[in-house]
């Protein structure tokens, strides 16, 4: 991936992490700048944007290949590719937040390729999961993803491991390996259809 772009569908972004950055700066008419003690300020002082903060983030990938290590993406982040075969991340995704992934492949990751955080409910679309070591997919005690219409090939480990109560769905998605597909502990609860 190169260029620069603004993470708009128009002008992706040629790599994750600048998409990822953000200010803790409080926006000019936050109740923080002036509710504090003698009418000051509320918290660290880290500067004043004119811009106004959003709960989520919608995040456009190139066609392109991404190196992102170990990348966190937290609450409310969108990551979306231009196609299994157009966007890779190499690296491994922890999904900390609730958002969304799709059309996009994730391989080369040390950790497994995407690890669902402990009572998250992201869903994810269209996206491969290919050639991790640790696993394809580790779903966290409590987490509650969708996967549907995903790839999860060539994994070390098994392909999708299921840990924890919270009902997971799998819905028209392929896992092709020699191993175990699906690995759930004790208590685990999943759905699949037309897998």
């Amino acid at each position: 991936a190169s260029g620069v772009g603004d993470g708009s569908r128009e002008s992706p972004f040629p790599e994750i992490a600048p998409a990822l950055e953000f200010a803790l700066a409080l926006s000019e008419s936050s109740p923080c700048l002036s509710a504090g003690v003698g009418g000051g300020r509320i918290g660290a002082d880290t500067g004043v944007c004119d811009l106004v903060g959003v709960a989520s983030r919608r995040i456009y990938l190139a066609p392109g290949e991404y190196r992102a290590g170990l990348l966190n993406l937290t609450s409310g982040i969108a990551l979306h590719g231009a196609g299994l075969q157009s966007s890779t991340v190499r690296g491994t995704l922890l999904v900390a937040g609730a958002g969304s992934l799709s059309d996009l492949t994730v391989t080369g990751g040390f950790s497994g390729g995407l690890l669902i955080a402990e009572g998250r409910t992201p869903e994810v679309l269209r996206v491969g999961v290919r050639g991790n070591l640790g696993g394809g997919i580790v779903c966290r005690s409590g987490s509650a993803p969708i996967f549907r219409d995903c790839l999860i090939t060539e994994n070390s480990g098994n392909e999708l491991q299921i840990r924890g109560t919270r009902h997971r769905l799998v819905i028209r998605c392929r896992c092709c390996s020699l191993r175990p597909c699906v690995s759930a502990v004790k208590n685990s609860m999943f759905v699949l259809f037309w897998c």
